[in-house]
């Protein structure tokens, strides 16, 4: 529920392979069609400012308790 599965949404925003799967992995490239699917870049902007060090504070203070 951590890492790269919540980063990229369970698969929404990106391709999950399992980690030291070199054959998934290739196929996941080799399954990339660049031209027919338009990456969208404003969604993807939107989903990494979830990561932000204000936002990762802002969930320690509510887990602290903390009312900053």
């Amino acid at each position: 529920s951590s890492g790269p599965r919540e980063i990229l949404d369970n698969g929404k925003y990106g391709t999950l392979v399992p980690s030291e799967n070199v054959e998934k992995l290739s196929r996941a490239l080799r399954n990339i069609d660049f031209n027919q699917k338009k990456i969208d870049k404003k969604l993807l902007i939107k989903r990494s400012k979830f990561f932000t060090i204000d936002q990762a504070l802002n969930k320690f203070n509510k887990i602290l308790n903390l009312g900053v």
